[in-house]
């Protein structure tokens, strides 16, 4: 799992056995202030930030 902040997006990659990296998901925040962490078994990510000023947390599900 690879996750990447652009602006006030963060994309959350997965490496497949090929090599290649492919988007799992996309979240979109209003602000660019996002501070974050995911655990390193790759299934919870913790963000806040600037405009919600509330802690997130997501469960990742697999498809």
């Amino acid at each position: 799992m690879l996750v990447n902040k652009n602006g006030s997006n963060i994309s959350i990659l997965r490496k497949k056995q090929n090599g290649r990296f492919v988007i799992e998901e996309s979240i979109e925040f209003r602000a660019c202030s996002i501070f974050g962490y995911m655990t390193d078994d790759g299934q919870c990510l913790i963000t806040w930030d600037v405009n919600s000023k509330e802690i997130q947390i997501r469960k990742y599900q697999e498809k």
